[in-house]
């Protein structure tokens, strides 16, 4: 229930409401200044919103900026990957591979540059398939191991986490009796996310390091452009899913 309201609140709160809204005012007065003073303001609103530099101002604001960087003398023995970036063609029989697969390849880099042992992919499409079809992590341990060049076992799979919380959790849990110290955990996740990913791991008690990936990709725009709606949606769709998470877990 907590998070159907929650997916209700975000909808509200999309750039698409704001103008439907208007959009229903406008059509709903009698006074023809009203309505020419309602549809201004619509227009501006969507253009407002059509400007890179906004977005990126925004952005800028809600990212931890202390995570968009990694000491290189720095050592973990697990790096941390919510899912969400993959999943298993079963008619081409090859995984696919979303805008978020940044968190794949940035722990990848770091594993050949002997900045991290061993990456954990938690909730993400191929590995849960990997489960299904094989019973464990063959599938997608061979296919990763292939595509990056690097030995798949050193790649491991939760299959249980359906939201970022359980992604968290799930692999604290995992991972007891084997850590020496919490920072020898990095988790890396999408910059957009990674404020709720905090949220959760200190909800948890878990001081481990984080790791921001795909910052400032999706908005390559120079002029205005309606592509930035999605780009709102996103970003706004993560507050009030901070906020969310932040009311039920602290």
């Amino acid at each position: 229930m907590f998070f159907s309201l929650s997916r209700v609140a975000v909808w509200l709160t999309s750039p698409t409401a704001y103008l439907v809204i208007l959009l229903t005012i406008g059509l709903t007065l009698k006074s023809r200044r009203k309505r020419i003073a309602v549809g201004v303001v619509g227009v501006l609103t969507a253009f407002l919103l059509s400007l890179p530099p906004i977005f990126k101002k925004a952005e800028a604001a809600w990212i931890p900026s202390e995570t968009l960087t990694i000491d290189s003398t720095r050592h973990y023995t697990y790096a941390i990957l919510p899912g969400g970036f993959s999943n298993y063609d079963t008619t081409l029989h090859r995984p696919e591979w979303a805008e978020a697969v940044d968190r794949l390849t940035s722990a990848v880099g770091l594993m050949k540059a002997g900045i991290v042992d061993t990456i954990i992919i938690t909730g993400d499409g191929l590995s849960n398939y990997s489960k299904r079809a094989s019973g464990g992590d063959e599938i997608s341990q061979r296919e990763i191991g292939k595509l990056f060049g690097i030995d798949g076992k050193r790649v491991v799979s939760e299959y249980q986490a359906k939201n970022t919380f359980e992604n968290i959790k799930n692999t604290k849990t995992m991972l007891e009796g084997r850590l020496n110290d919490d920072r020898d955990v990095l988790i890396i996740n999408s910059a957009m996310y990674m404020r709720r990913t905090m949220l959760c791991a200190e909800a948890l008690g878990w001081g481990c390091e984080f790791y921001a990936v795909d910052y400032n990709q999706m908005v390559n725009y120079k002029a205005p452009s309606p592509y930035l709606y999605y780009d709102w949606i996103r970003y706004l769709h993560e507050i009030v899913g901070y906020a969310s998470y932040w009311v039920h877990y602290k």
